[in-house]
């Protein structure tokens, strides 16, 4: 798996007192890719060449009760061959190399979700995640 790791830079959660929802809530995360770009990294053996790809996080709310806002780096690993492809299609459509978007998007996905749940725990706004439990 050639994600290396996903670094957050910002970790932004309010929560708005002045609404009170009545009714139903619809909660809307959402994700989205600000800039790819290669860079070096210090690896076992010297410097590594890698991509980075920024993105922010953000979950939602209607009524608006709050937001959760997350943005950082994720830190990804290939073969030269992959890294150009990634480039390439940034730099002509600005979006994710059809090869590794759905592995990109699931650890983005994955990692953030956490980091929102525990976020909206925090603040006391519903989770970007509803859990459904069933009675037995």
């Amino acid at each position: 798996m050639p994600v290396l790791g996903i670094r957050i830079n910002k970790i932004e959660a309010t929560k708005n007192e002045e609404i009170v929802p009545k009714g139903p809530m619809r909660i809307t995360p959402s994700q989205k890719i600000k800039d790819i770009k290669e860079n070096q990294i210090n690896g076992v053996s010297g410097k590594v060449k890698v991509i980075e790809i920024r993105f922010e996080f953000n979950t939602n709310y209607d009524p608006a009760v709050g937001e959760i806002n997350l943005s950082g780096t994720i830190v990804y690993q290939g073969t030269e061959k992959i890294r150009k492809e990634i480039l390439k299609t940034w730099k002509d459509s600005k979006k994710i190399a059809k090869s590794v978007e759905r592995e990109i998007i699931a650890s983005l996905t994955s990692r953030m979700f956490l980091v929102a749940i525990n976020c909206a725990r925090e603040i006391g706004v519903p989770s970007p995640m509803p859990f459904k439990f069933t009675e037995e």
